[in-house]
C-alpha cells in the first residue's frame, strides 16, 4: 500500500463480506463529505495567508509573515502534503 487510496481500498475490501452495502456507502460518503471540508478549510487558511503577505507587503510596519524562503517553503511542503493526502480521499 502507497497511497491512502490504497489502505482505504484494502480496509474496504476486509469489510465488505461483514457489513452491508448501505454501511459501506456511508463510510465511504463520510469520507468524501471529510475530504471535502479538509479543502475547503485548506483554501480558506491559504486565503488568508495571502491576504496576510499582501497586507505586510503594503504595510509601513510589516511582520515578516512568508516574506523569504525559508519561512516559505515548510508552509508550502505541508501545503502540498495536505493537498495530496486530501486528494488521495477523493479519488
Amino acid at each position: 500500500m502507497r497511497t491512502l487510496s490504497d489502505a482505504l481500498e484494502k480496509l474496504y475490501q476486509h469489510a465488505e463480506p461483514y457489513m452491508a452495502p448501505e454501511d459501506l456507502d456511508a463510510v465511504a460518503r463520510r469520507l468524501l463529505e471529510e475530504a471535502k471540508d479538509i479543502a475547503r478549510n485548506a483554501s480558506d487558511v491559504m486565503g488568508g495567508l495571502a491576504a496576510l503577505v499582501a497586507h505586510d507587503s503594503e504595510s509601513e510596519h510589516s511582520a515578516g509573515n512568508f516574506q523569504n524562503a525559508e519561512d516559505l517553503f515548510p508552509l508550502l511542503c505541508v501545503t502540498d502534503r495536505h493537498n495530496r493526502a486530501t486528494s488521495e480521499w477523493t479519488r
